[in-house]
């Protein structure tokens, strides 16, 4: 077996849900932190006369007032987690909740014991289309052959898929877990960092760099989060499998360098493929050069990954319910930041060394800090160079007794008192 300690660091934003989503009887916002907690447990805390005004608001539809009767008694005690807040978000959530003809609905991060993790699940998904796809290279012209035989109008790929994904792991002709390599490749689960997420405001970005105005709220892993990733292949135990009883053991085991070849190489292509289409002419941020050792690996997880690198090269064939027609590539990506700086989501570089991986991420956070022409520690606003207490920061936002500000080293954000900025000239 083979242990393969990995340095996972987060290049963009990266969402993985389970459908959970928030909504403001069960957060409040408190300057750019998203406050979070349990809204039957708040209840309990309301006084008498209070609890009967908020069983009237409810009963009646009037869940707005229902919602500030609870958030005007939260306390610490009732606090489950704290989580930044974009200044994209702040304002968009800010506004909903106010707001009574909007939902104001966050999609969370998935947990596991209050905590957000990342699934081992996610990114064996993500590796095993890259193994297929590797696999795929070399024998298009039969597996075109198979899916021009299949009916898939309307992305309908369940059968035809399932008898491709037979042929490239070397099941026979037949699919069952028995006979799939991948039982043999674990990852383990990696709970997160603490803080590692933020709550952001995703836009569909076109091709031509406009953006519709969506409300869409996720929270996100930050870019330039390092975590660890465990990855485990065990080529021996197929082969000893495969030696009890060669129908319940892969006529094709996975080695490790096979498989590390194939996550690089199609994700690379895929990194090169949409910066091209949709990002030309906008700043990206630079792909780790994997030369002249393996790592970094490219790889991406989650949602907003798009279909195109959840599906295999030269196969590809998508749905487009808009047009009710096949597409082979995609017309938006989902994103966050600016028009002129926007981040997709989904790209992880994973790097054998812990030093390694913590100079690139270091690197990430430098990189993201200073806006395109200035130096690092110049106010957005003034042109001058603006500290609060000693630390470089650019501002995002002034009201005259508050203004928000962008710590330029954690990229974290925050009201502060203008007593406390000092603008250099």
């Amino acid at each position: 077996m083979t242990l393969l300690p990995l340095h996972a660091v987060a290049m963009v934003p990266v969402h993985v849900g389970d459908g959970s989503t928030w909504t403001p009887e069960a957060f409040r916002l408190r300057g750019t932190r998203l406050e979070r907690f349990e809204p039957a447990v708040v209840a309990a805390s309301l006084t008498a006369k209070d609890q009967v005004r908020f069983r009237q608001a409810v009963d009646n539809g009037e869940l707005k007032q229902a919602q500030q009767l609870l958030h005007n008694v939260v306390g610490d005690r009732h606090v489950l987690d704290r989580i930044e807040v974009s200044p994209d978000s702040v304002r968009e959530i800010g506004d909903a909740v106010a707001n009574p003809l909007r939902a104001g609905r966050i999609h969370a991060f998935i947990r596991s014991g209050g905590r957000p993790f990342l699934p081992g699940s996610a990114v064996k998904g993500a590796i095993r289309t890259a193994l297929l796809s590797a696999r795929a290279s070399s024998r298009l012209p039969a597996l075109r052959q198979i899916a021009a035989r299949a009916d898939v109008r309307g992305g309908r790929w369940g059968r035809v898929s399932d008898q491709i994904q037979a042929e490239l792991l070397g099941a026979g002709g037949r699919l069952e877990t028995d006979a799939d390599p991948f039982r043999f490749i674990r990852v383990a689960d990696t709970l997160l960092p603490p803080e590692a997420t933020r709550i952001e405001h995703v836009k569909n970005r076109r091709r031509d760099g406009r953006s519709n105005d969506m409300q869409m709220h996720f929270e996100a892993l930050r870019a330039g989060t390092m975590f660890p990733l465990e990855l485990r292949v065990d080529v021996d135990q197929a082969v000893r499998a495969a030696r009890r009883d060669g129908h319940k053991a892969p006529g094709s085991p996975i080695a490790v360098n096979e498989l590390l070849d194939a996550v690089d190489g199609f994700f690379r292509g895929r990194w090169a493929a949409e910066k091209q289409r949709f990002y030309a002419r906008a700043p990206v941020r630079d792909l780790p050069s994997g030369r002249p050792s393996r790592y970094p690996i490219l790889l991406r997880v989650g949602r907003f990954s798009h279909f195109e690198s959840a599906s295999i090269d030269g196969l590809r064939r998508g749905w487009s319910p808009q047009n009710r027609q096949d597409m082979d590539e995609g017309g938006t990506r989902a994103v966050v930041g600016s028009e002129h700086e926007p981040w997709g989501f989904g790209w992880l570089a994973l790097f054998d060394g812990e030093d390694a991986a913590r100079t690139f991420a270091a690197g990430l956070a430098r990189a993201a800090a200073p806006a395109a022409g200035r130096r690092p520690g110049v106010s957005a606003r003034t042109s001058r160079r603006a500290t609060v207490d000693g630390e470089a920061v650019e501002v995002l936002d002034d009201k005259g007794s508050e203004v928000l500000v962008r710590w330029l080293d954690t990229r974290d954000t925050e009201w502060v008192s203008r007593h406390r900025l000092k603008v250099e000239d």
